[in-house]
């Protein structure tokens, strides 16, 4: 049987530009990851992967580390790693 994990890289999906950048869209951002990785577990996801990127709005998970604890304080069976 074959096993689905998720790959995120959690990107800032408005302007990169850093003079645009909007810390409440931030947040909206990490929320709405939260919730499809809290729905990936119920669906039966077998795990997460987050991507590390720093100083760019690429990827807003400079730290995957301190993501994945989140994450695991939301699933209950979704394993995670970082890349």
């Amino acid at each position: 049987m074959a096993k689905s994990w998720l790959f995120d890289l959690v990107h800032y999906p408005h302007d990169p530009a850093p003079a645009a950048y909007d810390p409440r869209k931030a947040v909206e951002v990490f929320d709405d990851h939260l919730k499809v990785w809290e729905q990936a577990d119920r669906l039966g996801f077998e795990g997460l992967w987050l991507g590390e990127h720093h100083f760019t709005a690429y990827n807003m998970t400079p730290s995957p580390n301190v993501m994945l604890a989140a994450v695991s304080q939301r699933t209950k069976r979704m394993r995670s790693a970082s890349w």
